[in-house]
């Protein structure tokens, strides 16, 4: 098999796995708080970056110089604590459908990041793809009404955008540190870990078969292993661009899943505003 073949298998393995998640997300919070579950899926994220980074041949596990551990518990803190407490409640009070698309919006943060802290230049067709992103988040959180749908809660909507929020200042800062990715991962996580610890008052979740279960995907496939295969995707790939594009099926596939599993009955505007989403992300990559 040729590195471009092996690239779109795993690439395809990765957009599978994180097409599941938001579904995995309801399933867990059915059995637990959302602070049970970031504690939990976490703690197994952080023992499997620490595996990944043990056996790995390509990276020596070393013990960083004070400013990168400053770097990671600044990371930690954006990600995995504040991002995830803040996404899992997000879930837990909004339909799948709707937390799901309202947090792909980080594709539109990440573009306004790059233009007010990275001081790049912004193009017209940028410009009108972030407004194509913005009507698409606008249709999503309103339910295609003028006014706002009371059905939906508040606090959720808030809670699902500016998790993108967080995101987006977790890939700048990231961008500012040059080590390896999955060592920068496995310090962040293992900071994050500490704050949940810290957050829940130095307390443990109660532990079943269904919370181990449910919070171990999770763990496993929202932030491990499928990172793990995204960065092979890339690493085997000879154009990122190209092979960054299919990670755009992901939230479309997903809402098939919440469908399917969760029994949500999706909503026209929940589809419409996530393409004005992507499509947004597709016209600035396309339009030169």
């Amino acid at each position: 098999m040729t590195n471009k073949s092996q690239s779109i298998l795993f690439a395809f393995a990765a957009v599978a796995l994180w097409s599941t998640v938001a579904t995995a997300f309801k399933i867990a919070l059915e059995y637990q708080s959302p602070d049970d579950l970031l504690f939990l899926s976490v703690f197994f994220s952080t023992i499997f970056f620490g595996i990944y980074v043990i056996f790995s041949k390509k990276t020596k596990f070393i013990l960083p110089k004070t400013i990168d551990l400053a770097k990671s518990a600044l990371a930690g803190l954006i990600n995995p604590f504040l991002y995830y407490l803040v996404l899992f409640i997000a879930y837990d009070l909004l339909p799948a459908q709707l937390a799901q698309p309202l947090n792909y919006s980080w594709v539109i943060v990440i573009s306004i990041l790059s233009i007010v802290v990275l001081k790049q230049k912004i193009r017209a067709v940028e410009f009108v793809s972030l407004c194509f992103g913005l009507l698409g988040v606008a249709v999503i959180a309103s339910g295609g009404k003028l006014i706002y749908d009371t059905n939906y809660s508040a606090l959720g909507i808030f809670l699902a955008i500016g998790s993108s929020l967080l995101w987006g200042a977790y890939w700048i800062l990231n961008l500012k540190d040059s080590r390896a990715v999955e060592i920068k991962l496995f310090w962040s996580f293992l900071f994050g870990t500490i704050y949940i610890f810290i957050y829940r008052g130095f307390s443990i979740p109660t532990l079943s078969p269904e919370i181990l279960l449910s919070s171990g995907y999770v763990g496993l496939f929202e932030m491990g292993v499928t990172f793990v295969l995204w960065m092979k995707a890339l690493q085997l790939s000879q154009n990122n661009a190209q092979i960054g594009m299919i990670v755009y099926l992901s939230p479309f596939l997903s809402l098939i899943m919440i469908h399917f599993v969760l029994g949500e009955s999706i909503q026209v505007t929940s589809i419409f505003g996530l393409i004005l989403i992507i499509g947004g992300v597709f016209l600035r990559r396309f339009i030169k």
